[in-house]
């Protein structure tokens, strides 16, 4: 995108905010900037998904308990 550099700053900032926003979630950080004149603007993190580790099945501990439940 080719702005004004007096405006790039603003809108720099408001695009990194809604890109944000738009792109989901995966399973390894991601990171969101904008440069103006090789000089970072503004930068968020996208975090991770975390596992569910609280499902069944997940750690041995539950299926060994599991199973002495159904002998």
């Amino acid at each position: 995108m080719i702005l004004l550099l007096e405006s790039s700053f603003e809108i720099g900032k408001q695009n990194v905010q809604n890109i944000k926003h738009i792109i989901p979630q995966k399973l390894h950080p991601m990171k969101v900037q904008s440069i103006v004149e090789n000089r970072g603007i503004t930068r968020k993190d996208i975090y991770p998904l975390r596992k569910n580790i609280t499902g069944i099945g997940y750690s041995g501990f539950i299926l060994k308990e599991l199973r002495k439940i159904l002998k």
